[in-house]
């Protein structure tokens, strides 16, 4: 019986892609002087910011990352929007009783202003960031916290 679902929040509840497509571009655009097409954007994504950037310049890592943020705080409202149909979901698994959590490779902050943004932070139980993690995503250590936070096995969720 499945008593626990984990979500991500970029591209799973929420549609950041043109967002994150725009910041990437703009960064490598401004720090190197080309403007990446969206498919050379395929090995960062879903990817921590950091390692995104150094993915294209070791250099301007940290540069690069600032500007990220600025760039995603300036546009993140209007370019951001909740997937058709998610708030449904939500309500639909609350009454069910199942348990949800958000793990993901986004910050802290944006995992929280996207939650209040969309009114949804009713409906998690826990939710981890880049910041409550020391391996990210693939890396199964957001998933393994939050079977210890619900003490349930592994066949217990999705």
């Amino acid at each position: 019986m499945i008593k626990g679902i984990i979500f991500d929040m970029d591209g799973t509840l929420i549609d950041t892609n043109q967002l994150i497509i725009k910041c990437i571009q703009d960064c490598v655009e401004k720090y190197l002087k080309y403007r990446p097409q969206e498919n050379e954007l395929v090995a960062v994504h879903g990817k921590p910011l950091k390692t995104q950037m150094g993915f294209f310049s070791a250099k301007h890592t940290d540069d690069m990352v600032t500007y990220y943020r600025q760039i995603y705080r300036e546009n993140r409202d209007q370019m951001t929007t909740i997937y058709d149909g998610v708030v449904k979901m939500l309500e639909d698994l609350k009454s069910k009783g199942i348990r949800m959590a958000i793990v993901s490779n986004k910050g802290a902050n944006g995992v929280q202003h996207a939650l209040s943004m969309f009114e949804i932070k009713e409906y998690f139980d826990i939710c981890l960031s880049s910041s409550d993690v020391t391996k990210h995503k693939p890396d199964p250590e957001g998933i393994f916290k939050v079977l210890k936070f619900w003490d349930l096995l592994p066949n217990e969720i999705l």
